[in-house]
């Protein structure tokens, strides 16, 4: 007897099935970006004198690919306090607080110029060659909206699901507030040190608003900006933090892992960490997303930064937490990196 199943993406299988036990063994492309998911498989044709009809539900098991430029983080359920050398303590990982991390793929640099200027522009500056410009440099002068597009654009041209919506739509060329300059995107009313622009101006404050209650879905699978624990957890080493705690991100010895000198550098420029990540201390500062919990809640509108950046603050442990009381801030030493739920 053998039954032709149709799966749910169209295509047509045929395996024999074995008259004894009606069992049978399947080949099916799958999904790379899913660790695990059931298709049903439902008869479209029988040939052979068994007349019987029937579904066969079945669960596969995806062997999930490391994205190029990303590092695969297992995750931990970590119970505070974590300190580093009775110097310093984290506030993420404080005494009596229990933080679950979920495995991520994690990008292992700075969301580089050539990437973001993929998808998207500038509002009001342009990395220059006085700070760093190249394809290989770290982004600047972007805000903390601008990072939500980039993630949104990137995440839907690679067909996986937008993290971020507004109002319910996840398409950022869609957002209140967005500017279109030769088909790339961006926040338009970016604040920066140089030019000083007004973004408290009452012509922007009903879209702030919007902004400010930006959804954030945690089960995605699209780009992303860490959370601050999951930063912190990265910069540590992740794996549990079981190894030694290092006050920089991969050593004790700034200079091991950042410059310190007061310029911006190219990316993968000076030693990783223990998850072969990159510039986690230095180079330019690093977005997270609101407030230090694990998962921040809808309509928070603080933000911090993370791992110091080499214009303001060289040489910055991985505790330290910068805070950002505007959203659409932007500045030379200012950028980000992403990461993945997997």
């Amino acid at each position: 007897v053998e039954i032709r199943y149709r799966a749910s993406d169209g295509e047509t299988f045929s395996e024999p099935i074995n008259s004894e036990s009606g069992s049978s063994n399947f080949t099916l492309t799958v999904d790379p970006e899913k660790t695990s998911y059931t298709i049903q498989l439902t008869p479209v044709s029988i040939y052979g004198d068994r007349g019987s009809v029937y579904t066969q539900e079945v669960t596969k098991t995806a062997t999930t690919t490391t994205p190029e430029g990303f590092v695969k983080a297992m995750g931990a359920i970590i119970t505070g306090p974590i300190m580093w050398k009775e110097r310093c303590s984290s506030e993420v990982f404080s005494k009596g607080k229990t933080v679950e991390i979920g495995d991520l793929f994690v990008c292992d640099h700075e969301t580089t110029q050539a990437e973001y200027e993929k998808y998207c522009g500038y509002a009001t500056v342009a990395p220059t060659e006085e700070y760093g410009k190249g394809p290989n440099y770290p982004v600047y002068y972007v805000s903390w909206n601008d990072a939500f597009v980039y993630c949104n654009l990137r995440s839907m041209a690679e067909g996986l699901t937008p993290v971020y919506s507004m109002n319910g739509e996840t398409d950022p060329r869609k957002w209140e507030g967005i500017l279109e300059t030769d088909g790339k995107y961006c926040f338009q009313f970016t604040y920066d040190f140089e030019s000083a622009y007004n973004f408290n101006s009452e012509v922007i404050s009903d879209i702030l608003d919007q902004w400010d209650n930006m959804h954030f879905d945690h089960e995605a699978n699209g780009y992303r900006l860490p959370t601050e624990a999951e930063w912190e957890y990265l910069a540590c080493g992740g794996n549990g933090l079981t190894g030694e705690l290092t006050l920089y991100s991969g050593s004790n010895t700034c200079r091991d892992v950042d410059y310190f000198d007061c310029s911006l550098h190219e990316v993968r420029g000076k030693n990783p960490n223990e998850l072969n990540i990159y510039d986690m201390t230095g180079n330019v500062e690093e977005y997270c997303m609101k407030g230090y919990d694990p998962y921040p809640p809808d309509g928070e509108t603080s933000c911090y930064t993370r791992g110091g950046g080499w214009d303001m603050n060289p040489g910055t442990w991985i505790n330290v937490r910068i805070y950002m009381a505007h959203i659409c801030e932007g500045r030379k030493d200012l950028g980000f990196r992403v990461v993945r739920n997997w």
